[in-house]
């Protein structure tokens, strides 16, 4: 018994005792003593609920730890990740240095290579010249020796409509830029032995601008062909 109601009770007792307790009195006792009893109830239902309020904050503790543990692991990972990148990047642009209508560049997922239009192709024309194989063959080395799952190659055009090659491309710069993505992509698989099924084709003509402007800097920039690699580096 808690020692409230001992309290109580023993008012009681000491009342009854002294035989001078009256009706209204005992009544009294009573009353007090069924609440003191209430009273405790409602105080072991708070404490019962206190409780389980902490265990439940303890466990959403916990989960809070375990997923703070994993966005460390993944940001090491990331991080991990990055170097390799910066260094397969490093690697690869020393490489490339005899090629300087190449740029390389990282990407969220890999490495990028940019190759200008007037090293691959004459005006207006999707037959790759001697100059872009040189250059397509040096990139091919790169990523067969590296680590990649994946491999686009992206068709740019600048905005000037195709008008002396028309009948070659009826469809205007976006199936120039098709037909030399496809260009590439041929060379890649059967004189670079690249597989075909890592590779993707994708066209956007002059969608895509890697310059804003319409002056001729901005447009000889924006007559590329792009090879996006997935790399697999810290994976």
């Amino acid at each position: 018994m808690s020692g409230s109601r001992r309290v109580a009770w023993l008012g009681l007792v000491l009342v009854a005792s002294a035989g001078c307790v009256t009706r209204s009195q005992f009544d009294r006792l009573r009353i007090e003593h069924e609440s003191l009893k209430t009273d405790h109830t409602e105080l072991e239902k708070l404490v019962q609920r206190r409780d389980q309020e902490v265990g439940e904050l303890r466990g959403q503790l916990a989960l809070a730890n375990d997923e703070k543990d994993l966005a460390r692991q993944d940001l090491d990972q990331a991080s991990a990740r990055s170097s390799l990148l910066e260094e397969e990047l490093r690697k690869i642009r020393a490489d490339m240095t005899s090629f300087p209508g190449v740029e390389i560049w990282r990407t969220a997922d890999g490495i990028a290579f940019r190759l200008k239009d007037e090293i691959l192709f004459d005006s207006g024309s999707h037959v790759i010249k001697q100059q872009g194989k040189s250059a397509l063959a040096a990139v091919c080395r790169e990523i067969q020796q590296g680590r990649f799952s994946e491999v686009r190659i992206d068709g740019h055009t600048d905005n000037d409509p195709v008008t002396r090659t028309k009948e070659i491309y009826p469809l205007g710069n976006h199936e120039l830029a098709m037909r030399r993505a496809l260009s590439v992509y041929e060379y890649m698989v059967t004189e670079a032995r690249v597989p075909s099924s890592q590779l993707i084709l994708a066209a956007y003509g002059p969608n895509r601008p890697a310059e804003a402007g319409n002056t001729e800097k901005a447009k000889a920039r924006n007559r590329r062909v792009e090879i996006h690699v997935r790399s697999t580096a810290g994976t």
